[in-house]
């Protein structure tokens, strides 16, 4: 009798062991499952801010581009109350606007591919991923700069026709 107690302990513990190994096999699957969710919502949070980050980039570069239209006319008023419209200077501060607005598109479309999302990145590295959003990152801030750096031009050259219009309107007067 004590034979077949040990065969049956024997094959309780086989039976038991066998069931130990089945279950540590689906928690490893489980918890694999769990890591790629992660690493999924990881990669998807990823690229949810880089594409806001080249759609702000879009945004910026708008406002600056439209900025960019308002102090070329701004420029070319300035330079009709100062008796000097169609002369080179003018031609140049016009240029010199024109160039920063051709920087600021580049800049733009470096975003554009971004900005609608991109499923591709899906497959790579979350450091991928992330070293974009970084470039993105640096490329708005770039945009952004060279947008105040638009307004404060059209703010000063706006304060000098200001100043014209006054004069003018008291020249009227007299």
């Amino acid at each position: 009798m004590s034979d077949s107690v040990a065969i049956m302990s024997t094959i309780a513990a086989v039976v038991s062991a066998i069931g130990g190994a089945v279950a540590a096999f689906r928690s490893a699957g489980s918890a694999q499952s769990a890591q790629d969710a992660a690493q999924t919502s990881e990669k998807r949070a990823a690229l949810r801010q880089l594409s806001v980050t080249a759609s702000e980039v879009l945004v910026e570069a708008g406002r600056a581009s439209s900025r960019g239209a308002e102090l070329k006319s701004a420029y070319q008023i300035l330079f009709t109350f100062a008796n000097r419209s169609g002369g080179s200077h003018l031609g140049m501060y016009i240029d010199e606007v024109d160039k920063k607005l051709i920087e600021v598109e580049n800049m733009s479309q470096r975003a554009k591919p971004f900005a609608s999302g991109q499923d591709s990145l899906m497959n790579g590295p979350v450091d991928e991923i992330n070293s974009r959003e970084i470039t993105m990152s640096q490329v708005l801030t770039m945009v952004r700069a060279r947008r105040e750096d638009l307004e404060r031009e059209h703010a000063s050259v706006e304060a000098q026709n200001k100043i014209y219009r006054e004069q003018a309107i008291q020249s009227v007067r007299r």
